[in-house]
């Protein structure tokens, strides 16, 4: 509903820009994160955010993406997989990153925030706009 309304009034780019903002806005509640954090949180939140947008978009439906969210937070919160500087004993599968770089590490948040993760964020991002400019000349 928000990205229509911002289509609608504005235009497409900014009907994925302001949600994915929000998005990673979001994710800083109820968290505590240092200011190093919350800014890497806020770059990580909103590439992932303009990721499930240009999702919606491709595919022409939120469930799309609330599928693809859904299961990224099954296997990393839902105790399938951790990824980090600690063991985590719930997790079924564990990686203990080998640095302390919160780039790598992802800060306080976790290794969502990351770089990896970003530049993984970007890959998907950039074959969804492919995908959209491709869909856009048939």
């Amino acid at each position: 509903i928000i990205m229509s309304v911002l289509e609608y009034r504005w235009n497409k780019r900014i009907a994925v820009i302001i949600p994915s903002v929000i998005f990673g806005g979001l994710h800083i509640l109820g968290n505590e994160l240092d200011i190093l954090s919350i800014i890497q949180l806020l770059v990580a939140g909103s590439t992932v955010g303009i990721l499930f947008s240009l999702v919606t978009y491709e595919s022409g439906s939120i469930w799309c993406s609330a599928l693809i969210h859904g299961v990224w937070n099954t296997i990393m919160i839902g105790g399938i997989l951790n990824i980090g500087v600690t063991t985590d004993e719930r997790s079924l599968f564990s990686y203990i990153l080998d640095s302390k770089s919160f780039m790598i590490t992802g800060g306080d948040f976790g290794v969502e925030a990351s770089i990896v993760s970003v530049i993984a964020y970007l890959m998907v991002i950039v074959l969804a706009l492919f995908l959209l400019k491709r869909g856009k000349s048939s």
